[in-house]
């Protein structure tokens, strides 16, 4: 159930809003994704699969993008595998070296919504995070915080 703000009254409070994690060893992507996604959406950055797991845990709702490597590849596999256990409601997305393409059925049958191997990609992969940021379900949150959230210069740092 959802409130007049669109906030999902069965969420608990304590789930962060959905952000874009990127993980990845090198910050391409991430910088990629700062230009292309619409104001407002957060990005956080990991450098490796438990670090992702741990900002996945904060913030279950959210969209995570994985650099996939030679060395990381039965990490990404596991944390794909157990996302739909344990976030039911996030989604990830692979990004990889043309050489592991190969690694694509895999990834895509363990969850995956999107693989690439190129860069020039990230605008369609970005339609794809902002398409789930935009539709995942709001925790609730205390009035206050809702409405510096719906002002345009954001909420306050202070």
């Amino acid at each position: 159930m959802t409130d007049a703000l669109g906030e999902a009254s069965w969420l608990p409070k304590s789930v962060g809003l959905p952000r874009l994690i990127v993980c990845e060893c090198r910050g391409q992507w991430a910088v990629r994704f700062r230009r292309l996604l619409l104001p407002g959406f957060r990005l956080e950055e990991t450098r490796s699969v438990p670090e992702c797991l741990g900002a996945l845990r904060r913030r279950p709702l959210s969209f995570v993008v994985v650099e996939l490597t030679e060395a990381n590849h039965a990490r990404v596999l596991d944390l794909l595998v157990r996302m739909p256990r344990e976030f039911p409601l996030a989604q990830a997305g692979i990004v990889a070296q043309r050489v592991l393409a190969h690694y694509e059925m895999w990834m895509r049958e363990a969850g995956a919504v999107f693989f690439s191997t190129s860069r020039r990609d990230a605008p369609a992969l970005a339609r794809v995070i902002s398409r789930h940021l935009a539709s995942v379900p709001m925790p609730a949150r205390p009035l206050t915080q809702r409405i510096w959230q719906a002002l345009p210069w954001g909420a306050r740092t202070d």
